[in-house]
């Protein structure tokens, strides 16, 4: 059945409110009306877009939904398939929520699509973290290589979403036991992410003030 979702610029009404709050969840991960995992990213994009493979919600949400997803190693470890699991069904319920915000305000129909961006890598460090993944790097540490390496097409400089990817990855050592967390991660990267191996090798704090000036840098050069 289709889904039906208030107009993007209807009256933020509670019963609209509350209609797209409810036609929202019912297509995020593990709920009926997502046919597919990665459902909600192609609704999203449909409703606020289409932005298509460029945007946020095809171009990175449900790409790396379904690599995640899909990806043999984690799905036949208990832990492994557990946390990309809650990973995905948090994530989306993290858009959910700030979708429906911006409609209660009356903002939504002039979202744009890097802010939507920003706010999704704003949740993702918190939203891995939440999701379990200090119980991964104890109880499974032999997927956090694989972890790491799914994104690896955005750890290149000319990446379009290295900046973001990059920021998210620091934004995690934060969260996740940061000197342990580093170092593992420093262990795995490619060659041109020397910078990561340096983060591991000196004071955490110091390297994130460095690569937050750095970063600013690359944005305004790109």
């Amino acid at each position: 059945m289709p889904l039906k979702l208030p107009a993007k610029n209807a009256e933020p009404t509670q019963e609209n409110v509350r209609a797209l709050q409810e036609g929202l969840t019912s297509i995020i991960a593990g709920h009926p009306g997502a046919a597919e995992l990665w459902t909600f990213y192609e609704a999203i994009d449909e409703y606020l877009g289409p932005w298509g493979d460029g945007g946020y919600p095809i171009g990175y949400g449900k790409y790396y939904c379904k690599l995640f997803n899909d990806n043999s190693k984690l799905r036949n470890d208990d832990e492994g398939a557990a946390w990309i699991l809650r990973t995905t069904i948090n994530l989306q319920e993290s858009l959910r929520d700030f979708i429906v915000n911006q409609f209660s305000k009356g903002k939504l129909a002039n979202l744009t699509e890097p802010e939507l961006r920003r706010y999704a890598f704003s949740t993702h460090a918190k939203v891995y973290n939440d999701s379990g993944l200090v119980k991964i790097i104890f109880l499974a540490p032999e997927l956090l290589p694989v972890i790491v390496s799914i994104p690896g097409k955005e750890y290149v400089p000319t990446a379009p979403y290295f900046t973001d990817t990059i920021e998210q990855i620091f934004e995690t050592m934060r969260c996740v036991v940061p000197t342990t967390f580093a170092v593992g991660i420093a262990a795995m990267m490619p060659v041109h992410s020397g910078m990561l191996r340096r983060a591991a090798q000196q004071d955490i704090a110091e390297q994130l003030r460095s690569f937050q000036v750095s970063s600013r840098l690359l944005k305004k050069s790109l």
